[in-house]
């Protein structure tokens, strides 16, 4: 099992984001992909730190994803930022484009 903290820029939010990915030792490809979210005043790497997510993937042909969602309710926000869109769209590109299941 491999942990990638990634910070990469993204374009619907103009700012450079966080995002941790662990990446399965299981298995061939293809591997379904887990998008993990965290709650309003935690980050991309609580459940990293405070679960025991490597433990109960391990075993897993699975990719699990937790991104920064920020303060963003993982919504998009008039007049503000596009979380939904980004988490939808440009993530998930990201990952597929960088992580091929």
């Amino acid at each position: 099992m491999s942990i990638c903290q990634i910070h990469w820029f993204s374009k619907i939010l103009d700012k450079t984001v966080a995002t941790t990915v662990i990446l399965p030792d299981a298995g061939r490809p293809p591997f379904a992909t887990y998008y993990l979210l965290h709650g309003l005043s935690d980050d991309h790497t609580i459940w990293h730190r405070r679960t025991r997510i490597e433990w109960y993937v391990r075993q897993l042909p699975l990719i699990v994803v937790m991104p920064d969602g920020y303060r963003g309710f993982y919504t998009n926000i008039s007049n503000g930022p596009a979380y939904a869109r980004y988490i939808s769209e440009e993530l998930v590109g990201f990952i597929q484009r960088t992580f091929p299941a």
